[in-house]
């Protein structure tokens, strides 16, 4: 596995998923193609929330059942992009 490679494929999640943001688990198929393993893919999640390059969205609720989904994740709004929309 080359890790640029890896890195890519989840850069190209990221930014597939748009808005709506995605999840471990969206990771977690891309990284197998790159053979990442879940360190490789916590330690990149990680290093991109904490450098702002992802924004936290927070758990998805499922409605009426009260139990809570999948810790989403989106690429984050740059000031460039809030000021022009």
């Amino acid at each position: 596995m080359y890790e640029k490679d890896l890195v890519s494929a989840l850069e190209t999640v990221a930014e597939r998923r748009g808005l709506g943001g995605f999840t471990f688990d969206d990771l977690a198929r891309a990284g197998a193609h790159h053979q990442g393993t879940f360190s490789d893919l916590a330690e990149w999640l990680a290093g991109a929330r904490s450098s702002g390059f992802l924004e936290d969205l927070g758990f998805d609720e499922e409605t009426g059942l009260g139990v809570r989904g999948p810790r989403r994740y989106r690429i984050a709004a740059r000031e460039a992009e809030l000021r022009a929309g």
